[in-house]
């Protein structure tokens, strides 16, 4: 008799499950389904499956095993009716996860023969027709399965997104109307009447509708986020924002709600950046290993994940949707199951994840290819091939195409590598080194956050396929660029070949006058620059320099950003700011979000000791400015981005110290953590000290 382990579904999805099953030689390893037993068949050749059985009665005694390692285990003639069902539906879940929808109807079939009146049955059965694309029979059966079950309040919901799939839109509201006249206070009810006036564009009564149930139910997560997809005013936004965030604070709802986070996707949205201190706080202070574990997963990826295959594996860093195996000869497949379009690998911690690149190795493909960054239900960026003869780099949101490039293209033969970056405010493709499109594409605001990846696609179910030689992926970090008055066309032309590497342009061309106020315009020749910055999808903040006065009035700041429509700026002061005063910047920001840096030092940083005269014919200038114009050997600058929409540095901290990396000095100096953001300052002579980007 041999024994038979069976481990936690966490632990079997983990790509080096094999391995930790090596441990156990001599032993049986049960998992769930047999497709998952034919994957590990290599390296695990005594793969079971294992049935989970219902609990027994007092009449089925034989069932006192609540695992049973096979489906033959006993005779079913042995089985009580009950266990039969419980048999027939395992069956039916097994062959639907396998994309068997006829197997899988057969079988609750089978259960409900048995048991007529089961609206799980009922349900399930509905589904699979659906699935096999029988819109009609799956109709039928969900209007069977109210008819058995009236209460099923989703249920009902389900059928009525279903009739006006079938185009019977009024259909679809009588029901949600006849089922919130007879449940009237029950939120899901609320929500889907509110989700259909907004697909029939009605969106002011929808949203009118949700606003009521926020204030009636605060508690309740679905109506917030419902709200949160029925605002425009990014104001409104953020708090609805920081009303979810509020819903996590409670000790006992922490673990809850960071699985909320994950499931509900809301780390991807623009205004997820109200969350970054509380996962940062989560992550370190967490009341035991879980919560702290589960925090920490949401912190953005600071290391280079490799792949090479050489192992026939796939290393931790990675998650599979599925249909994925090793092949001989270092090569990695992902092959669709018979009822997917797509199968994919999702980068771990790369949500947040902000510069950085993913580069594949790709031999033969079937299907469409695409290398993802920031990826979501709602929004994504990608780079990949069609089986038109088109490579294409795209940019959506809620299903629009909002900025793209396309070419004909015809593939190389044999193998070739595919590299997807992001920087700044766009992104570039390559193949085989080559740049395929004339400039980078821009990343709009609202794609801010979202999953990497890779992914083959096709519209035909169960052909997408791709075989990977290798993988790389790794976050860059941000640089920032310090650019002194002088003149910009000189300064775009030393500029120019360092335009891969450039995440945000700081040129400095406000300055605080003694009074404390700060000049009304920009200087007349900023167009330039700004041009430069549109073109290459660099983030443009101009610095605005408080020599005098850090603590300018917050909503004066703001209003000044919105005035000459910046997309930010950044603050550079002489002293820290006191906690007041960043309180009042963000509340102001809240009104009207901006990139806001504040970067702290006593130096001038401009390398010129009239910077206020070259950039506005002034003449007032700091005195201290000529004694102190750059840094010390060894003095750090200090950081601080305010968490407002797309952030330019990864959140992994609220603050950095980091060097000023000047003319001169070694470009290519190495950080032990590859997000530290670097500081470059581009001297009056065109030099900076920026190694070559990709």
């Amino acid at each position: 008799m041999k024994l038979a382990i069976r481990f936690p579904s966490s632990v079997v999805r983990m790509a080096s499950f094999p391995s930790i099953a090596a441990m156990f030689s001599g032993a049986m390893i049960a998992v769930d389904t047999p497709a998952r037993a034919d994957e590990l068949e290599p390296s695990i050749p005594e793969a079971v499956v294992a049935e989970e059985s219902a609990s027994p009665d007092a009449a089925g005694l034989h069932l006192n095993l609540y695992y049973q390692l096979a489906t033959r285990a006993l005779p079913e003639e042995t089985l009580t009716p009950q266990a039969r069902q419980e048999a027939s539906r395992r069956q039916g879940y097994l062959a639907y996860q396998e994309g068997d929808y006829d197997a899988a109807i057969e079988h609750w079939s089978a259960w409900l023969e048995a048991d007529p009146g089961s609206v799980e049955a009922l349900s399930l059965i509905g589904r699979a027709w659906i699935q096999k694309g029988d819109l009609d029979r799956g109709l039928d059966f969900y209007t069977r399965c109210l008819e058995a079950g009236p209460g099923q309040i989703h249920m009902a919901i389900r059928r009525s997104e279903l009739l006006e799939r079938m185009g019977h839109a009024d259909e679809a509201r009588e029901q949600l109307n006849l089922y919130a006249r007879v449940f009237p206070e029950n939120p899901d009810i609320l929500i889907a009447q509110a989700q259909w006036l907004n697909r029939q564009n009605r969106r002011v009564e929808a949203r009118a509708m949700i606003e009521t149930l926020v204030r009636e139910s605060p508690m309740n997560l679905s109506a917030r986020l419902a709200l949160l997809h029925l605002q425009d005013n990014p104001g409104e936004r953020r708090r609805t924002m920081r009303g979810i965030l509020d819903l996590g604070r409670a000790p006992e709802s922490q673990i809850p709600f960071g699985q909320s986070l994950l499931t509900h996707e809301m780390l991807t949205f623009p205004e997820s950046s109200v969350f970054f201190d509380f996962i940062r706080r989560q992550a370190r202070q967490g009341k035991n290993t879980r919560q702290k574990d589960l925090y920490e997963s949401f912190l953005p990826l600071t290391n280079r994940i490799t792949d090479d295959f050489a192992t026939g594996r796939l290393s931790e860093g990675w998650i599979a949707s599925g249909g994925v195996r090793a092949l001989d000869r270092g090569r990695y497949e992902l092959r669709a199951a018979i009822d997917q379009a797509e199968t994919y690998l999702r980068l771990r911690r790369s949500e947040l994840m902000r510069d950085g690149y993913i580069e594949v190795v790709l031999d033969e493909s079937q299907g469409f290819f695409w290398i993802y960054a920031r990826r979501s239900s709602h929004g994504m960026v990608r780079f990949g091939f069609d089986q038109d003869g088109f490579i294409h780099l795209q940019a959506w949101s809620n299903g629009e195409l909002l900025a793209h490039s396309t070419r004909p293209w015809v593939r190389p033969p044999g193998s070739m590598t595919m590299r997807l970056e992001v920087r700044g405010d766009g992104m570039r493709g390559f193949v085989n080194g080559m740049e395929i499109f004339d400039g980078p594409v821009e990343i709009p605001p609202e794609v801010a956050y979202g999953w990497w990846g890779i992914a083959p696609f096709a519209f035909e179910l169960g052909v997408a396929r791709a075989r990977i030689i290798r993988m790389d992926c790794e976050p860059e970090p941000a640089a920032l660029v310090l650019v002194p008055p002088g003149d910009p066309n000189e300064q775009v032309a030393a500029l120019r070949p360092y335009v891969g590497g450039i995440s945000a342009l700081v040129p400095a061309w406000v300055f605080q006058k003694p009074d404390g106020t700060l000049p009304e315009e920009l200087p007349d020749d900023a167009d330039i620059l700004k041009m430069f910055a549109a073109f290459h999808r660099i983030r443009l903040l101009p610095a605005v320099d408080l020599s005098y006065e850090g603590d300018v009035d917050p909503g004066q700041m703001v209003e000044w950003i919105r005035r000459h429509r910046l997309t930010g700026v950044v603050l550079k002061r002489r002293a820290p700011p006191s906690g007041a005063w960043l309180e009042a910047l963000s509340a102001a920001l809240e009104e009207y979000p901006a990139n806001v840096f504040l970067l702290q030092t006593e130096a001038a940083l401009w390398d010129t000791p009239r910077a206020g005269e070259e950039s506005r014919g002034e003449l007032e200038v700091r005195p201290a400015v000529r004694d102190h114009l750059l840094p010390a050997a060894g003095e750090k600058i200090r950081v601080r981005e305010l968490p407002f929409g797309g952030v330019v540095i990864p959140p992994l901290r609220a603050e950095w110290s980091v060097p000023l990396r000047v003319p001169g000095g070694d470009a290519s100096a190495p950080d032990a953590d590859r997000v530290v953001p670097h500081l470059y300052l581009l001297g009056t002579d065109g030099r900076l000290a920026m190694p070559d980007p990709f």
